[in-house]
């Protein structure tokens, strides 16, 4: 019986690795092919994908409420505290969605409406000031080529190679969005199914595990997945927390200031915030020059805020919330973050330093173990040798 599983344990690695060596092979030999087939099946896996997110980060919450029911009810109705949970947790979300639509939206659409009106001002006092420059320091003329970048920098220029001004386009933006909201609508309704079935899918989960792999492996996995599990939903949870604290301090300080565009201005700084290390760079850059263009004498004050406001966030709101969730070093974040940014784009900076701190994780307990087992072995052959 023990021969017989041997030979079919070593038949199922020989099999699996045959297979990953045919996958390779094909992977290099048609890679535009399979750039193209993974490309469309995230696209049909998309709204399954954001169900998961969606319901990852409400889980807690979701969790939290169930015991309160269950306390509540003394465990008499205990099949319904967790539809009670989900109910309100999505009540809850939804009407934060439509009260922030409703209001943000027609300020922040205004805004935006307003900038790409003034768009041709705003670039010919670019190019005004640019000139100016070169003509009071000489020397940056073999720096600076003032007429390739006045040709080039045009409002027409930008209109027509972002598409605002093809119609076509704009008509293919209208139905991306749309597609977009009915993936994310269809986002929300799958989620609330993985919520309900969460302990059913769990126990399957674990069924395939028991039935696939030993107990002292199913054990590890199991324990890579918790410790995968609070990096994660650390992580995220607080960087939306602090995005959120960043974003109404920020608009709290631009109202103050003065800045015309304080409510565009303040969503710039807390969506890119989500970005570690380089997202005050990423929204404090755009934020400055949009001020300059529109009030030069504010645009030092509103740097100067973000600065202060970031060091604040670095030193006291950060590690109050996050703590050191992740436990890596800043070069390997900062390669994290480029490498999942080269890769995927803004989902990959976001994404790239807690995926890079897991695989640090599993790296670090195999180097451990197999430390572990050629220090064993060392002690062993000098003990027969003596």
């Amino acid at each position: 019986m023990i021969d017989k599983d041997n030979r079919w344990t070593q038949g199922l690695y020989w099999f699996v690795l045959a297979v990953a060596i045919i996958f390779v092979y094909k992977t290099f030999d048609n890679f535009v092919g399979v750039i193209h087939f993974g490309q469309k099946l995230l696209g049909i896996l998309s709204p399954f994908l954001i169900a998961f997110v969606i319901a990852y980060l409400l889980n807690p919450a979701v969790s939290k409420l169930e015991k309160v029911f269950g306390q509540m009810t003394q465990a008499k109705t205990k099949k319904y505290d967790r539809m009670s949970s989900i109910l309100v947790v999505y009540v809850i979300l939804i009407s934060v969605i439509v009260l922030g639509v409703m209001y943000l939206s027609p300020k922040i659409g205004t805004s935006i409406a307003d900038l790409i009106r003034l768009l041709p001002d705003y670039i010919k006092e670019g190019n005004a000031f640019l000139r100016e420059l070169v003509i009071r320091y000489p020397f940056l003329r073999s720096m600076i080529n003032v007429d390739e970048i006045a040709n080039n920098f045009t409002a027409e220029n930008l209109l027509t190679r972002y598409g605002w001004a093809n119609m076509w386009q704009t008509i293919q933006g209208v139905w991306g969005a749309t597609t977009y909201l009915l993936t994310i609508f269809l986002g929300i309704i799958i989620s609330i199914y993985l919520l309900i079935e969460k302990d059913d899918l769990q126990k399957q989960i674990q069924s395939v595990l028991k039935a696939m792999f030993k107990p002292f492996i199913v054990c590890k996995i199991n324990l890579y997945a918790r410790r995968v599990d609070k990096i994660f939903m650390q992580f995220f949870l607080g960087k939306i927390i602090v995005a959120i604290i960043i974003g109404i301090l920020c608009f709290i300080g631009f109202m103050l200031i003065q800045v015309k565009y304080a409510l565009l201005l303040s969503v710039i700084i807390a969506v890119t915030n989500l970005i570690p290390y380089f997202g005050a760079f990423i929204g404090g850059v755009p934020v400055v020059l949009i001020t300059l263009f529109d009030e030069p004498y504010k645009a030092l004050w509103v740097a100067i805020f973000i600065t202060v406001l970031q060091q604040f966030d670095g030193s006291v709101i950060g590690p109050k919330i996050i703590g050191d969730s992740v436990g890596l070093s800043p070069f390997w974040a900062v390669f994290a973050i480029l490498v999942g940014g080269g890769f995927f784009g803004f989902m990959g900076m976001l994404v790239g330093v807690p995926v890079v701190a897991v695989v640090r994780i599993i790296l670090i307990d195999l180097i451990e173990m197999r430390m572990e087992k050629s220090q064993n072995e060392g002690e062993e052959a000098c003990l027969q040798s003596r």
